[in-house]
Parts: structure tokens; sequence; C-alpha cells
């Protein structure tokens, strides 16, 4: 971009960040943009994301105005997921955690950050879900409509029952397939 100019990026509404473009030192001059607070879907390609980025993000606490956030692939574990938990995410109504290693402990978690019951939209497949973190997400993740559970070998009945008896009233679709 020419001097004093806006990067043509800052047009953008949904950006999407691989592990070369930006090293983590410089994600703060990206977040405190002020055109970047018209972005509203984030998504981190797999060599980028991991706790390291999460404790970044964190520390800036510019993804207030983020609605969509993509996470997947990344192995953020329950270190990440303990700091996305306590992130100000005010305006998230969709994540995907896709194959994060979350574990039920890390789902556990994240069901206790103050936003999660406003999560609309959450993928939580291949994250190793068993009934505890089914218990987890049926009890505090209340105003789901879509729910992504693909490859969740360690629900089986007992986490599905927790899925059927807690206050999921507004799910709309719920996938399980593998």
């Amino acid at each position: 971009a020419a001097a004093g100019a806006e990067p043509r990026w800052c047009l953008a509404r949904c950006v999407v960040l691989g592990g070369r473009q930006i090293p983590l030192t410089g994600m703060a001059d990206v977040l405190n943009n002020p055109a970047f607070t018209r972005v509203t879907h984030l998504r981190f390609d797999r060599g980028l994301t991991g706790p390291a980025l999460l404790e970044a993000l964190g520390k800036e606490g510019g993804l207030n105005h983020i609605r969509s956030l993509d996470l997947s692939d990344g192995e953020i574990g329950l270190a990440g997921a303990t700091t996305l938990a306590a992130m100000s995410l005010p305006s998230l109504q969709t994540l995907n955690l896709t194959g994060c290693g979350l574990l039920d402990a890390g789902v556990e978690v994240l069901s206790q950050a103050p936003w999660a019951a406003e999560i609309q939209s959450l993928d939580l497949s291949e994250c190793g879900i068993g009934q505890s973190g089914a218990a987890a997400v049926s009890a505090r993740f209340g105003g789901l409509s879509h729910l992504e559970l693909r490859g969740s070998d360690r629900l089986g009945d007992a986490g599905l029952q927790e899925l059927c008896s807690g206050d999921l009233r507004g799910l709309r679709s719920l996938n399980l397939s593998q």
C-alpha cells in the first residue's frame, strides 16, 4: 500500500492468516489496526495456531468484533482452551475447533467462558470428546443451533444421553458422522 493508504486487506470481512504471513510479534500491529475492526470472520491456518497464538491474541484484546473464529487443526489443547476461555469475545457466534486436541478437560474449561452461552455454531469434531465433554456442552452452550461432533469416537451412548438431557432446545442440526 502507498504511504498513508490503507492496506487492501482492510476492505475484507473475512481474513485467513497462515503460519508464514505474520509472526506472532507482528500480530499486535494487525489487531490494533483500526481497519481490522471491519473483520468479522477470522481463520488461522494450521501453521499459526496453537497455545502461543492464543496467548498473543489474549494479550492484545483486539477480537471484540469477531463473530466467527476458526482455529481448526491447531493443537491448542487444554492450555489453549484455558487462554481462549479467558478472552473477551462478546460478538462471537461461530467457533470451529476441529482437531484442536481439547479432550473433555478442554471443553469443560471452554464451557465456563463468559461467551459460551452466546455461541450459535460450535465445531468440536475430532477433539476426543466423551461423556463429560458432552455434559459441558449441553449444560453451558445453550444458544447452539448447530453442533458438529464428527469423529467423536469416545462419545458413546452416555455422551449422547448427556447431549439429549441438556439445555440444547434451540439445536437444529447435530452432526455425529464419522
